[in-house]
């Protein structure tokens, strides 16, 4: 048998290898919108974490962004999406669809739906308009979870899988938080449709 040494090196081309650049936190959209939904908007907390430890994590040693704290800027978010959405458009810069990513205007569409929506929850917390503000309050998870999944788009095609394969499977913890989130909705929906249930 003669082996060519000209021949071009044979691949495996029904196995698609990603090239995931792990600058920021890549997830599916489908794991980020049932977490999202489910744990009533919590998991944007630890979305934002994630993308900050993740950019920190690829940072140079030594570097101004090497030292940032992923926790504050999670805890914080609204004063710091604008910086977090410009970083993944400046890592993105070379992709035609993260070049024409109107990151601004999202980050600030973001920002203004977390500030209204902490406002509705502190409100239902003082009994301020309850049960309506409750009830907006679980609405607006509709508009955030989309503004979280069209930056996560973004986010992955920046970080070469598109569609989220390297972070799709559910696990351990993640079935934790969608039951405690579910017993969450549960009991929700019970305190808000029984008294009037009661009532009559």
């Amino acid at each position: 048998m003669t082996v060519n040494i000209y021949a071009a090196p044979a691949a495996d081309l029904d196995v698609p290898a990603l090239d995931i650049d792990g600058k920021f936190y890549v997830v599916s959209p489908r794991k980020l919108a049932v977490l999202h939904i489910l744990t009533l908007g919590a998991y944007a907390m630890y979305w934002f974490y994630r993308n900050w430890r993740a950019y920190k994590e690829s940072q140079q040693f030594g570097t101004d962004d090497s030292t940032l704290w992923p926790v504050p800027r999670a805890v914080f978010a609204v004063f710091f999406t604008h910086s977090l959405f410009r970083k993944i458009k400046e890592a993105g810069a070379g992709i035609e669809q993260v070049a024409q990513w109107g990151n601004n205007g999202h980050a600030s569409l973001l920002v203004l739906l977390m500030i209204v929506s902490n406002g509705l929850d502190r409100a239902s917390t003082a009994n301020l308009g309850s049960p309506y503000t409750d009830w907006i309050a679980m609405l607006l998870l509709v508009p955030l979870v989309f503004c979280l999944l069209k930056a996560q788009e973004i986010i992955n095609l920046t970080c070469g899988d598109p569609h989220g394969e390297g972070n799709s499977t559910f696990t351990g913890w993640n079935y934790f938080w969608i039951v405690l989130g579910s017993c969450l909705w549960i009991a929700i929906l019970v305190g808000t449709f029984l008294p009037e249930q009661l009532a009559d």
